[in-house]
């Protein structure tokens, strides 16, 4: 996703702050590198099932790319997001509870996460409007502003 932001160091700090609302807890965050990495989030079941096997583990990574850069006056530099949300499901059917005996194995990423995440940052670091239908229900004019009509 691209997102344009004053810098990056605010980009970086809106992803923690965005993983932490997601109830995920940062393992490593590299500001240079423009990298975060989560702790694994386990919800272990006290029963196994075909579908969710035993229960399921989730872990997020987050890449920033500089984008292009802002131009000179002063206008947001954008940058490239990348959110990867891994998770796997525990297999072991005789002691699904059991974290010591959990056998875990590769699921799709949790896709509808890792957007909800992205979704956030760039809320976190964009100028945030109320629609004009917002403006429109309640009987008043909306404002005029850069890029809309």
């Amino acid at each position: 996703m691209r997102i344009a932001a004053a810098d990056r160091k605010n980009l970086q700090e809106a992803c923690l702050f965005a993983l932490e609302r997601s109830h995920l807890k940062v393992e490593r965050s590299d500001a240079t590198a423009g990298t975060i990495r989560t702790e694994w989030d386990e919800d272990l079941f006290p029963f196994y099932s075909p579908q969710g096997g035993g229960g399921v583990r989730k872990r997020a990574w987050v890449e920033i790319n500089a984008g292009n850069p802002g131009a000179a006056n002063g206008a947001l530099a954008e940058h490239v997001v990348r959110v990867r949300v891994e998770q796997e499901k525990n297999a072991e059917k005789k002691h699904p509870g059991d974290r010591e005996r959990a056998d875990w194995q590769p699921m799709a990423d949790d896709a509808d996460l890792a957007h909800r995440i992205a979704v956030t940052v760039q809320t976190l670091v964009g100028d945030f409007r109320p629609s004009d239908d917002f403006y429109r229900r309640r009987g008043w004019e909306p404002p005029r502003t850069a890029g809309r009509p």
